[in-house]
């Protein structure tokens, strides 16, 4: 017993390492501000944003293993910010290279993120209900193979999936009370339901491929008729979409910072005064807390 808990003692001491620092180079950063009509003070910003998260993540002791659900809370949220950052750093790969639509795509992506990262920081217990969405999806996927009794693409998820374990699933979820993943109910919670209803309905086209969409690759007459079709960058898509997912990453790297008790406060004001300075800022949500869900 004695030797157990010097085992255990020792492991909560041991802190979850960080391997990897993204995907940027200098080439990228070149490639962006070569771009014509493109605002390279917007680049500046979320090129610094970027970094500041970075070092957040390098620098943000969490703990394993995960023996509270504070320490679930904080891991996921170290998690989650990477994932983040990733995500705006492929909006900056594509954006480098010319691509525009897809810009959107990623950034409806990145809002999914931000609401489930600003649910976290607000309640630790959020972390539970986040797992627990999984199980939705796992029936559906099984029920779904369930349909096709000799296709080949399910034919691994088949032998998974049997009458029973859909059955012991199913009986779960209805007695644990677990519900399916929803974006708006997650953005909803933090009070972010007007971003949910403007900006990540309006990135919905470009994820659905919807008419809407089709509109940023034409040109045409006044009775609607093609005239070209655009195969190109647009600097004023690109300053759109940077500008939006630099808001809303600095507001959940500012929320991260509050969670992780981050003193460095002085040069998350800074960038935001620098991006409100570009451009009036897209609407208003709440802002993840890093509190406890009081």
């Amino acid at each position: 017993m004695v030797f157990r808990q010097f085992v255990v003692s020792k492991m909560k001491q041991t802190y979850i390492e960080v391997e990897g620092s993204g995907f940027l180079t200098e080439e990228i950063l070149d490639r962006l501000t070569e771009i014509r009509g493109i605002n390279t003070e917007l680049i500046r910003i979320i090129w610094e944003s970027l970094h500041f998260a970075k070092n957040l993540v390098k620098s943000t002791q969490v703990v394993t293993p995960q023996e509270t659900q504070s320490d679930k809370q904080r891991a996921i949220v170290l998690v989650l910010l990477v994932r983040e950052i990733e995500i705006v750093e492929s909006v900056l790969i594509l954006a480098s290279f010319g691509i525009r639509q897809d810009l959107h795509t990623l950034f409806r992506v990145f809002l999914d993120a931000y609401f489930i990262t600003a649910n976290v920081c607000s309640d630790p217990e959020f972390v539970v209900t986040y797992f627990q969405t999984d199980e939705k999806d796992r029936l559906k996927f099984a029920n779904v193979a369930a349909k096709y009794s000799n296709d080949e693409l399910f034919g691994a998820l088949k032998k998974y999936a049997t009458e029973e374990m859909r059955g012991e699933l199913a009986e779960r979820i209805k007695r644990d009370g677990i519900h399916e993943f929803n974006s708006f109910l997650f953005a909803d919670k933090v009070g972010a339901a007007r971003v949910y209803d403007s900006l990540y309905r309006l990135s919905s086209a470009s994820v659905h491929t919807t008419p809407r969409c089709l509109e940023d690759y034409i040109n045409t007459d006044e009775v609607g008729n093609i005239l070209t079709i655009l195969h190109q960058t647009s600097a004023e898509t690109t300053d759109e979409v940077l500008h939006a997912i630099a808001f809303y990453l600095l507001i959940s790297v500012r929320g991260i910072s509050d969670l992780f008790n981050n003193s460095d406060m002085a040069t998350l004001d800074r960038l935001d005064r620098s991006l409100q300075a570009i451009q009036a800022i897209p609407p208003t949500t709440a802002r993840p807390s890093g509190g406890t869900g009081n």
